[in-house]
């Protein structure tokens, strides 16, 4: 068992629906941004309750914008 700790960070694709964050480049440039100052994983949500942006669909877009896949 190592004792590295990995952190991680949620995008916010439910805000990202109603507010300027609607453009999925902005959730790409946020991902991108969480890996440069050295988050090891991007999350995001998904629901059919709520509706946001669609996580699988942006997951796919953030593999190849990201170096850490």
């Amino acid at each position: 068992m190592t004792n590295d700790l990995r952190t991680g960070i949620v995008l916010p694709t439910r805000q990202a629906q109603w507010t300027d964050l609607s453009d999925a480049r902005q959730l790409v440039s946020f991902a991108q941004e969480a890996e440069k100052i050295g988050f090891d994983s991007v999350w995001s949500n998904d629901t059919l309750i709520n509706p946001g942006i669609e996580a699988l669909t942006l997951l796919a877009a953030l593999a190849p914008a990201t170096t850490s896949g």
